[in-house]
């Protein structure tokens, strides 16, 4: 994309008789012309692109491993608020024998 971008900044409009001109010699539409990449331009763009591309496997990992641990962590609080309830559950279930055995002395 950024060569694109650079060679259609240096590229002029074609003028009127240019455009005429090169219609009468093709009958299909122009097409652009790609130069080859000199060896520096390559390794930049390349090292660009690594580049970017670690830093995007990087924050896709932390977004996922932050989901996981957030995931994991919600199920630890429903997994200790379910305890939690069963606890007072048998409590409850507990006390009530306790009382209706201490109504029938």
């Amino acid at each position: 994309m950024k060569r694109g971008l650079d060679s259609s900044k240096r590229k002029q409009q074609p003028t009127a008789v240019n455009r005429l001109h090169h219609h009468e010699n093709n009958s299909s539409p122009a097409e652009p012309a790609i130069k080859p990449l000199d060896e520096a331009k390559a390794v930049e763009v390349g090292s660009e692109f690594i580049g970017e591309a670690i830093v995007f496997i990087v924050a896709g990992t932390l977004l996922v491993m932050d989901q996981l641990s957030n995931r994991q962590r919600e199920q630890e609080r429903r997994a200790d608020i379910e305890r939690r309830m069963t606890d007072m559950s048998n409590e409850l279930a507990a006390l009530k024998t306790k009382i209706e055995s201490q109504i029938v002395k």
